[in-house]
């Protein structure tokens, strides 16, 4: 659990370690299980810069904020590195609030050799917003979830904001 708090310093937070599918490993905000982010002043949230899950599967990400700001390019949230073989599966992105990315919100790419491909996750009542990008990594454009490598993919009930949208 993360205490309401600005976590940013740490930066790039990697998680390896895989939960099962009866004993899921979560990273939430403490306390209230119900208030989405957005809904709560900055200081009420947990606010991380960016995640990557790094083939770590079975994993629940509750109630996070990410803010990269400038300084960091790449995703908020990463299913694995670019052009890896690991798959991140079975995950839950549930009430995040996700802004000011560069580039992209949450990524799921593989590499072209078919590994690395990311089956059943969900992303649900998850808001990505603000995109403010410093060095875009497509040119101009900013995608909300890269879609790549998602297999079974579930997008309900989020909010892509006007600058963002998808990107397969």
């Amino acid at each position: 659990c993360f205490a309401p708090g600005d976590y940013t310093s740490l930066g790039l937070l990697t998680l390896g370690a895989d939960g099962t599918p009866f004993a899921r490993r979560w990273a939430r905000l403490e306390g209230d299980r119900s208030t989405h982010p957005v809904d709560l002043l900055a200081p009420q949230r947990a606010t991380l810069k960016a995640m990557q899950m790094n083939g770590a599967a079975y994993w629940v990400l509750h109630r996070l904020t990410f803010t990269i700001g400038p300084g960091f390019e790449g995703p908020c949230i990463e299913a694995a590195p670019y052009q890896s073989s690991l798959s991140s599966d079975s995950c839950v992105y549930d009430h995040l609030l996700i802004e000011g990315c560069d580039g992209t919100g949450v990524s799921f790419m593989g590499n072209a050799g078919g590994v690395g491909q990311h089956l059943n996750n969900v992303i649900q009542k998850t808001v990505v917003h603000n995109a403010t990008p410093v060095k875009p990594m497509y040119g101009s454009e900013h995608d909300g979830v890269t879609l790549t490598a998602a297999r079974n993919l579930r997008i309900i009930d989020s909010e892509l904001g006007a600058t963002v949208g998808l990107r397969d």
